[in-house]
């Protein structure tokens, strides 16, 4: 059941999560990775893998607008740009809400 308050809840443990995995986890963004400098194609990969291509027009547009507007030119600002990519779109209402 989603609450007014489960959904900062969650978001807050998925960016804790992402940004410091428990020590016995850890994750593969290499399927991702090239894709950090094309924010469009991260969206839609991840729209397709994470959301089944559930998300809206406008939904894809908001993340890959803030995406877009992350530096991108070091490994740590391309994965930084990826953990964000996913963060929000593990946090928009197409993929918290089930259908």
């Amino acid at each position: 059941i989603t609450t007014d308050t489960s959904v900062p809840g969650y978001v807050n443990f998925i960016q804790g999560q992402l940004l410091r995995p428990p020590q016995d986890l850890s994750y593969d963004f290499s399927a991702v990775m090239p894709l950090a400098g094309d924010p469009a194609a991260l969206v839609n990969w991840l729209n397709l893998n994470l959301a089944n291509e559930a998300m809206s027009a406008d939904t894809k547009a908001e993340i890959t607008a803030a995406v877009t507007a992350l530096p991108q030119g070091t490994d740590s600002q391309k994965l930084s740009r990826v953990r964000t990519a996913i963060l929000l779109a593990v946090a928009s209402p197409e993929y918290i809400t089930q259908k």
